[in-house]
């Protein structure tokens, strides 16, 4: 599958987050089909039960008691054509402190537009499709 401008993006996305309305929506807006979850099980209950997902947008801190890194690293493992995208409020110095590396995950930095999420969606999908 081939994949334009952010603008133009065609995919099957699923939104993990609370208060995920506003983000489906944007990603709604670009044509996209998107679902939304309200926890990480949720999440992955979506996984099972459509036939492809392109991309899953996830809050690294959600309820439940699964965080979104858990949730990458699921999704990663069952669905590796599926990209990741990771949003989080937290600064490197946190990420160290955690001893995570930012770089390493496909994060978008909180606050962000919906230009800053389409092209982070656009650069994801593009990236998991070059490493099919």
């Amino acid at each position: 599958s081939q994949h334009g401008k952010a603008e133009d993006l065609r995919a099957r996305g699923g939104v993990a987050r609370d208060g995920a309305d506003e983000r489906r929506k944007d990603v709604a807006d670009t044509g996209a089909h998107a679902s939304q979850a309200d926890d990480g099980k949720a999440a992955i209950s979506v996984m099972e039960n459509t036939a492809t997902v392109d991309l899953v947008l996830s809050d690294i801190i959600m309820p439940g008691g699964m965080s979104g890194l858990d949730l990458a690293e699921i999704v990663h493992r069952r669905w590796p054509e599926t990209a990741v995208v990771l949003m989080s409020g937290y600064s490197y110095d946190e990420f160290s402190r955690r001893g995570l590396n930012p770089d390493a995950i496909d994060l978008l930095r909180k606050p962000f537009t919906k230009h800053e999420l389409l092209r982070k969606i656009e650069e994801s999908i593009a990236s998991r499709i070059g490493d099919r």
